[in-house]
């Protein structure tokens, strides 16, 4: 079964073969086309990027479409302002780095048999809070650049900007974390590791 990847610095560093991986892959719903293109280059290694591919052949009809829409909705937050916002961290000194980047786990995904309309529904509501997700990450970049333009080292920040620059950490982690969860453990709804998951990304987003 092909599994999830999820690239960047804990890739790079255990000196995986991601684009031979890739190659050897079936191309699922034309989502790693562009994520190749862009690192193919020598100097793209050591960028993070983002493919879902776990247990994409084995999803339930009732809820491919809304599946299709979160999987397509987490791509682009991944590969685009989430991408942006771990980048902008990571030049920050003294900043616990562990914050930003979390231990990467393979886990099978959307392995539902059975179906439930609350799960559904729920698939949807989360979409919904990614697609907030990147909006929140979109609106506050330029001022967690001029934060880190004036200076990068995380000691030297007011209290106001401790907790703003933390704050932006915690959402990173949080995504990583259900990212890296099963979404179900019987087969029918969503687990409550995800769902409080994404309890929390609604709190820091709102």
């Amino acid at each position: 079964m092909v599994k999830q990847l999820i690239g960047g610095v804990a890739l790079a560093a255990t000196g995986y073969g991601v684009k031979r991986y890739f190659e050897d892959c079936c191309v699922i719903n034309g989502l790693i086309n562009d994520t190749l293109d862009k690192n193919s280059n020598e100097e793209d290694k050591g960028h993070s990027f983002f493919v879902d591919l776990s247990n994409y052949k084995d999803v339930l009809p009732e809820l491919k479409e809304a599946i299709d829409k979160y999987v397509d909705v987490k791509v682009k937050l991944f590969n685009g302002s989430l991408r942006e916002l771990r980048t902008a961290l990571l030049e920050i000194k003294n900043l616990d780095k562990e914050l930003v980047i979390t231990n990467i786990e393979l886990v099978e995904k959307y392995d539902f048999k059975f179906f439930h309309n609350e799960t559904l529904k729920n698939i949807e509501k989360f979409t919904q809070i990614l697609q907030k997700t990147k909006h929140y990450i979109d609106k506050h970049l330029d001022s967690l650049d001029t934060i880190i333009i004036s200076s990068n080292d995380f000691t030297t920040y007011s209290e106001e900007d401790k907790k703003f620059v933390e704050n932006f950490a915690y959402l990173c982690t949080t995504i990583d974390k259900i990212d890296n969860s099963k979404m179900t453990y019987d087969k029918m709804t969503i687990s409550r590791e995800v769902k409080r998951g994404f309890g929390k990304v609604e709190t820091i987003i709102d």
